[in-house]
């Protein structure tokens, strides 16, 4: 639940424009997707802080 909590912390802390959505997975066992209802300032910044969180290579970044 911990990184939860530094999600929603983060979450708050770089509020912006863009929607967020949380793709949660363990393979071969299940994958859940989520839309968060904050949005953030996608900078280099949040995507340091979310990798720090969820590891590298835990952010992708998709375009409307």
């Amino acid at each position: 639940m911990e990184k939860a909590a530094e999600l929603n912390e983060l979450f708050h802390r770089k509020q912006g424009d863009t929607e967020v959505r949380l793709r949660l997975e363990k393979p071969r066992d299940f994958s859940v997707i989520m839309d968060v209802n904050s949005k953030v300032r996608a900078d280099r910044e949040f995507r340091t802080e979310v990798e720090k969180i969820c590891g590298p290579e835990s952010m992708e970044v998709l375009a409307k």
